[in-house]
């Protein structure tokens, strides 16, 4: 989370119980990877968590490192894929689910970008005015590259499902990254991530809105 160890870990505790009840209620199994997101942002939380204690202890740097890294590629490389796949597994539609399946395509591509600059030289984490600012090193013009699939694939799925309701959660999560843009400049990283994991709280009225359409 952007503001502090003990509201990052608060943050945890809070999606890890809603993560737990959306599983409790998700009847299908290709609804579970959608329903374990809660339960993901809970871990990416944690690890926010663990960083925040280290800046502010000076801990180890090889330490910080690896935990910025851990909390990276929970926010830039498995997002991108784990969202259009979680989303397509709630598809019947062939048409939308070879749709989602581009959209698949885009945030592998995009998690593969990020993941190659993560680890081709070592993340910088530090903190800036109550967030904790992100530092990694692209190859030129890849950054532009990377936030457009980046938004192709956590983005549009959200929008192509032939389910009503997840567009208001897109469009949530569209709203909250023009906000964390506009507002957090050079700390969108953390505040929007902080923002997409309070929003997938919302996954729980969805899935309870498909149990309650399902034949007892």
């Amino acid at each position: 989370m952007c503001f502090s160890a003990s509201a990052s870990f608060a943050a945890s505790a809070l999606l890890t119980g809603a993560g737990a009840y959306a599983l409790k209620v998700t009847r299908l199994p290709e609804e579970r990877a959608f329903a374990a997101v809660p339960l993901l942002f809970a871990v990416q939380q944690a690890t926010e968590g663990v960083l925040w204690s280290l800046l502010e202890g000076v801990g180890p740097a090889g330490d910080v490192i690896a935990t910025a890294r851990a909390y990276l590629l929970f926010a830039q490389v498995l997002w991108p894929v784990w969202v259009p796949f979680a989303v397509m597994r709630l598809e019947d539609d062939p048409r939308r689910k070879r749709l989602l399946g581009v959209t698949l395509v885009a945030g592998i591509l995009c998690g593969a970008m990020l993941g190659w600059a993560l680890f081709a030289a070592p993340p910088v984490a530090a903190i800036d005015h109550h967030h904790v600012h992100y530092t990694v090193q692209h190859v030129p013009f890849g950054e532009v590259v990377a936030d457009a699939l980046y938004g192709i694939s956590t983005l549009l799925p959200l929008f192509i499902v032939g389910r009503p309701h997840f567009r208001f959660l897109g469009l949530a999560l569209v709203v909250s990254y023009a906000v964390a843009r506009l507002a957090f400049a050079g700390n969108v990283v953390s505040v929007w991530c902080y923002f997409a994991a309070v929003i997938s709280l919302g996954i729980i009225l969805l899935l309870r809105r498909a149990e309650v359409r399902q034949p007892a």
